[in-house]
């Protein structure tokens, strides 16, 4: 009688995606260094072009009036380079205001992330800050925004409302005048699929927490080094038992795999070598003698392959 085996061959398709992606930035032009034009002069886009026509990846928040609130872009390459601060890394940096006198007015920073977010993942979201040395005004609280698509500041250039994921901590106040701190805050995702990240002040003034500071310019920050990391425990697979299938029958198993870490809301599916399911249970019983494959899909998550 000719034995027939079964050869489980385990291709973790999603789990490899997520484990490769671990610990990359899903920031592109983290610290501001990468521009199609450099700018004439530390770029303010109320009166010039906005700044996605001169810095890659960055943009204002989307807004239906022309001249809406404006972040500004600052690098070494520039002839009339007037920003008050050094780079934290590199040559470029940007600079919004938070708080802008008795006035609701606020500037945002928004970017595209490489890959979305996975619901039930952690992130860990790093940015360095600076205030200006003008600054009236010191706040706490700068915050970051993962949605699924841009958020828009309204017409009226006031805060975006929308919760923040994560703010820097409260009562510590943006106060070091041109010297960069570096802040670190971790959250885990409830949603999925968010591809959009915006920073800044989403509270509005009465909700603001504030500092007087040595200038007279209201409330205004400088940004550098924003990196956004999955630092979810990697999915580990444990090693089955293969039980070989009898001669013409389907009797074949590959039992006993064990999966753990991620965010623990898996899916299965067992291939053959058509690519055709034959089972979605961990466990693959009562088959026929081959090849099968195993993919695991954590929380029907697509991440950046590195």
């Amino acid at each position: 009688m000719k034995i027939t085996t079964i050869r489980g061959i385990l291709v973790l398709l999603a789990v490899l995606s997520a484990f490769i992606g671990k610990g990359q930035n899903l920031v592109p032009n983290p610290s501001f260094e990468e521009f199609d034009v450099c700018p004439p002069s530390t770029i303010n886009t109320i009166t010039t072009p906005r700044i996605r026509d001169f810095i890659r990846y960055w943009q204002d928040p989307p807004s239906s009036v022309a001249t809406g609130p404006s972040s500004d872009y600052s690098h070494l390459c520039s002839e009339n380079y007037n920003s008050t601060i050094v780079s934290a890394t590199g040559a470029g940096h940007m600079g919004i205001f938070v708080r802008a006198g008795s006035s609701e007015y606020r500037e945002y920073l928004q970017v595209r992330l490489l890959a979305p977010l996975c619901n039930g993942h952690t992130y860990e979201v790093k940015f360095k800050l600076a205030d200006r040395d003008y600054t009236q005004f010191n706040v706490d609280r700068i915050g970051a925004h993962f949605s699924l698509n841009a958020v828009s500041s309204p017409a009226d250039g006031f805060n975006i409302n929308v919760t923040p994921q994560v703010t820097t901590p409260a009562g510590q106040f943006i106060n070091n005048e041109n010297n960069w701190r570096e802040f670190t805050m971790n959250f885990v995702n409830t949603g999925g699929g968010e591809e959009w990240l915006t920073i800044g002040n989403f509270f509005n003034n009465a909700n603001t927490n504030t500092q007087n500071g040595s200038g007279f310019f209201g409330g205004y920050i400088y940004i550098d080094d924003v990196s956004v990391i999955d630092i979810t425990p990697s999915v580990i697979i444990s090693s089955g038992v293969i039980a070989n299938a009898s001669c013409g029958v389907n009797d074949g198993s590959i039992t006993g795999i064990t999966v753990s870490g991620g965010s623990g809301s898996y899916s299965y599916e067992w291939l053959d070598t058509d690519n055709n399911i034959v089972s979605t249970n961990l466990d693959l019983v009562n088959v026929a003698g081959g090849d099968y494959r195993l993919i695991v899909d954590d929380a029907g998550c697509e991440n950046l392959a590195g």
